[in-house]
C-alpha cells in the first residue's frame, strides 16, 4: 500500500506541475482541463488512502484555483483535520 501511494503522491505532483507550468497567465480551455484532471487525480489518491492530508490540500489548491471556493474549503478543513499543519490559507 505504501508503493502506491508514493506513486500517486509522484503522478499527483506531475499532474498539478503541468496544470500550473506554462499557458502563460490566460487560462486556456487546456489548462483548465489539466487542472480538473488533477482534481480526478487526487480524489484517486484519497480514495486509495482516505487519510492523505497532502492530497486533500492540494486538491483544495486546484479547486480554489478553479473558482470552486466551497469545496477548496472543504478539502483544506478535512487535510487541516487530518494533519494540523495544513492550514487553511481561505480565512472563513
Amino acid at each position: 500500500m505504501k508503493e502506491i501511494v508514493a506513486v500517486m503522491k509522484e503522478i499527483f505532483l506531475v499532474v498539478i506541475l503541468l496544470a500550473f507550468v506554462g499557458g502563460g497567465l490566460k487560462k486556456t480551455n487546456e489548462k483548465k482541463k489539466k487542472m480538473e484532471e488533477a482534481v480526478l487525480e487526487s480524489g484517486k489518491a484519497i480514495i486509495l488512502n482516505p487519510e492523505f492530508a497532502a492530497a486533500y490540500y492540494n486538491r483544495g489548491v486546484v479547486k480554489y484555483s478553479l473558482n470552486n471556493l466551497d469545496e477548496a474549503i472543504s478539502d483544506f478543513d478535512r487535510a487541516n483535520k487530518l494533519d494540523p499543519e495544513f492550514e487553511n490559507p481561505i480565512k472563513n
